[in-house]
């Protein structure tokens, strides 16, 4: 067994990626980190209940904003824009084709 000898518990580990988990999960959705971090930002707001975030967080989804102006409202650094005519489109045809 083991019993008095000295384990290098390193060695049995396979050498690791470098860079930070945002990094990675950005660059898999195809995302930059910092858009990322505020995408995330204004779902956890909207999980957590904030009716703002989750306002912003159907517009973004249906694609009527970006992650940047999402997140400015949501801060209350922005105003909330009125619906574009690319997103009032999606809403219809979300709601004729489910």
């Amino acid at each position: 067994m083991l019993a008095g000898k000295k384990v290098d518990p390193t060695a049995t580990l396979p050498e690791g990626q470098k860079g930070e988990t945002r990094d990675k999960v950005a660059e898999a959705v195809g995302m930059k980190a910092r858009t990322y971090e505020k995408a995330k930002a204004v779902y956890e707001a909207a999980k957590a209940g904030d009716v703002k975030a989750a306002e912003v967080l159907t517009k973004l989804d249906a694609g009527g904003m970006a992650v940047n102006l999402a997140y400015k409202v949501m801060a209350g650094t922005a105003p909330l824009p009125a619906l574009t005519t690319f997103a009032r489109a999606l809403q219809v045809e979300k709601h004729e084709n489910p």
